[in-house]
């Protein structure tokens, strides 16, 4: 067996391009105790040309696919995967570097999950927390807030956003580690969100609804604002000054003052 693992990844490394399919099969040993294996380096660039889950923030660049999580950072590329990470199919990452953490949503085999990885160092290593729940189910994207210790967990198919404790997590005795849903907005669809102080915005098909960082239930947005005039907007989030950003689909990036 090992043999043809390493046979395969030969093959493998001896293309420019590989498949995501075939990097996820190698990165399921990457990191075993017996059949470690390397990931070919194209498998970072086959994750970013398929515009998988990716962030850039504070320097970083993170991106993660499959059972894939990449971190870059002054040229220097890390990989997280192996069997001890759990990741099976990552949905959505979000990266909190005053954290020394990124946050990532996967589906694994029975369950839709919120793992928690260090960006400082990588490998085959268990997550720190893990946040596995039912409430989860159908989620589509994730946002954290540091600040606050709160992730935000969101379905544009189901129509809800979900706020649970960072620190969630099954092995914990505290509050804080409580994988309950703490509060949640339902009857929005969205596409992405952004917090910054005591709002939450929300990103629809051509909207942006403000609503305030503790609403609950059926809740009414504090402003709106229509952002169809800058195209299909796919992401938002706060710069350095705290303006709000618009990125479209074709990547263009608008920067919008306070409304």
């Amino acid at each position: 067996m090992k043999s043809l693992i390493i046979l395969f990844s030969l093959i493998l490394n001896s293309y420019a391009q590989t498949s995501i399919e075939e990097c996820a099969t190698l990165a399921q040993y990457y990191g075993h105790a017996t059949l470690s294996q390397e990931v070919p380096v194209g498998c970072y660039d086959t994750i970013k040309e398929l515009s998988a889950s990716m962030q850039k923030v504070e320097g970083y660049t993170i991106a993660g696919h499959k059972n894939l999580l990449y971190i870059e950072l002054d040229g220097i590329l890390k990989l997280t995967s192996g069997n001890k990470t759990l990741l099976k199919e990552i949905i959505a990452i979000d990266a909190a570097p005053s954290e020394d953490l990124v946050f990532v949503l996967s589906k694994g085999q029975t369950s839709f999950e919120v793992l928690s990885f260090p960006i400082s160092f990588a490998g085959n290593l268990a997550p720190r927390r893990r946040l596995v729940t039912e409430e989860l189910e159908g989620a589509t994207g994730l946002r954290s807030n540091p600040s606050k210790k709160e992730l935000y967990a969101f379905s544009r198919e189901n129509s809800w956003v979900k706020v649970f404790n960072q620190n969630a997590d099954p092995n914990g005795k505290r509050a804080e580690n409580s994988n309950a849903v703490k509060r949640s907005i339902i009857d929005v669809s969205p596409i992405d969100l952004a917090i910054t102080g005591e709002e939450l915005y929300v990103l629809t098909d051509t909207e942006i609804m403000v609503f305030e960082r503790e609403a609950n239930g059926v809740a009414t947005p504090l402003r709106v604002k229509n952002v169809s005039e800058f195209g299909l907007v796919k992401n938002i989030k706060f710069d350095s000054k705290q303006s709000l950003q618009l990125i479209n689909e074709a990547g263009e990036s608008y920067t919008i003052s306070e409304f």
